[in-house]
Parts: structure tokens; sequence; C-alpha cells
């Protein structure tokens, strides 16, 4: 087990704290059974409180989006399964936990909705229903919730790659996007970024500006059907284009010379 990261800033609230533990950017739960075994899973340092919300975020989500993800895919098939069994009585270690599990049940029974009494525009992209939705069941997924996920991998991505902590001085976008929607996103990334590659539990692809690596677009992929898209920006995005855009100036003044 690794050293605890110490006395500092959470990645998260960015509070200076006095204790601070690793927070992994991708929940070890959330690894499929398809990842390489020696893949190192990325932790950053956060808070204890940030870090306990998070957990309890991560059970849910991974038990809703879980139960959601297409079965039929072996690649990701275990994390329905595991999203299964984490509602299945039967599979309790002891009682504390067989009890556990049933109020997990009884709450995913009660979020039930009828597929054909969704609208259309409501369905979370690349998880419509694969068949005739008549007598089949969805489950609502929490926003909110999401671009919380999101957020975090953002923060810990920078934090893997740079170092440094997202401050207060940017603002992180999330956007769920239909494929024809994200077009433009898909488009920029494709062409000045490169992918982050966590094993088909995350993959994401990434462009930032050289003069500020904080400062980019993301493209989120989780377990293959789940996408989203961020945007990093800093409040002085445009003092900091112009800049930008003298040095590059000045620099082919200088090539021409």
């Amino acid at each position: 087990m690794s050293k605890a990261p110490g006395p500092g800033v959470c990645i998260h609230c960015l509070r200076e704290v006095e204790t601070r533990n690793w927070d992994h950017v991708l929940p070890t739960s959330w690894y499929p059974d398809s990842t390489p075994t020696n893949m190192e899973k990325w932790k950053a340092p956060s808070c204890m409180d940030c870090n306990k919300q998070y957990g309890n975020l991560e059970r849910e989500l991974l038990i809703t989006i879980g139960m959601c993800l297409n079965s039929d895919d072996p690649e990701i098939s275990s994390i329905v399964k595991k999203a299964l069994r984490s509602i299945n009585p039967s599979d309790a270690k002891d009682r504390k936990d067989k009890r556990e599990r049933k109020r997990a049940s009884d709450k995913i029974r009660k979020k039930l909705i009828k597929l054909k009494d969704v609208p259309k525009e409501s369905v979370f992209p690349n998880f419509g229903p694969r068949i005739d939705a008549e007598g089949y069941a969805g489950l609502p997924v929490p926003r909110e919730g999401l671009e919380k996920m999101a957020e975090k991998i953002v923060r810990g991505i920078v934090f893997k790659e740079t170092g440094q902590f997202i401050g207060d001085g940017y603002d992180i976008e999330i956007y769920v996007l239909h494929d024809e929607d994200a077009k433009q996103f898909v488009d920029m990334v494709s062409k000045f970024g490169g992918e982050i590659n966590r094993g088909v539990g995350l993959s994401v692809i990434r462009a930032v500006l050289p003069e500020d690596p904080k400062t980019g677009v993301y493209a989120i992929t989780i377990w293959k059907q789940l996408k989203m898209y961020a945007v990093v920006s800093p409040h002085n995005l445009e003092e900091l284009a112009e800049e930008a855009k003298k040095k590059r100036h000045s620099d082919a003044s200088g090539t021409d010379a």
C-alpha cells in the first residue's frame, strides 16, 4: 500500500487540509476484468470528505450505469455482472452486507421507468434500447453525478500529466452530446490532441494549449459507451490567446530575419 500524501491541497475542493489520502482517478471498481493487470491505476491526493463523497457517488453510478451497459460485450460484461451482484442479497458476505444489498435492490426497483414512457430526447447517448422498448425498463441517471465524475477525471488527468491542480481561476464545463452534435469537439481533439488510454474502463482524447496545459478540450469515454466532453478554460482566456498570438508573430518575424 502506498504512503498517504500527507497535508496539502485537495484536488477536488482545493482546500488546504492536514490529512489527505489517495483517490483513484477512475475508481478501482470501475476497471473491467479486461484491464491489463500491470496497468497503473492513477491516483490523486484528496481530503477525506471529498473521497467519501465521491465513493458514495461512484457506487451509485456503477450500479445504475453498469446495469444499462451492453452485457454482450465481453470487454465490459464484468462491469454488468458487478452491478448485478451489488444488488443481489444472495451474493452477500454477511448479514450486514445482505441488508445493504437488499436496500440497494429496493432503491433500484423504485427508480425503474418503463422505456415507452421516456421521451427519446431524454435517453442518454449510446444507451438507447437495442430492441423493442415495449415491456422494458430504464433507470434515471443523475446528471449532476455524471458531471462530477467527468470533472474528477479531468482534474485527475491534469494532475498526472502536469503535477498541477485546476484552481479557482478556471472553469470546467461538461457536455453530454449525441455523436452528431459532438462533431466539433471530436474534430478538435482528433486534430490537435493525444489519447490517454487506461484500458476499456477509460479512454480520453485531450487537446491542450501549449502555453497553458491546464486549458484544453477532453473527449471522455467510459466503458466504451458512456461519452462526455469537457472544456477547461481560464477566466483570462482572451488575454492568454492574445499573448499566444503575439508570441507566434514574434517567432515568425525572427525566422524571417
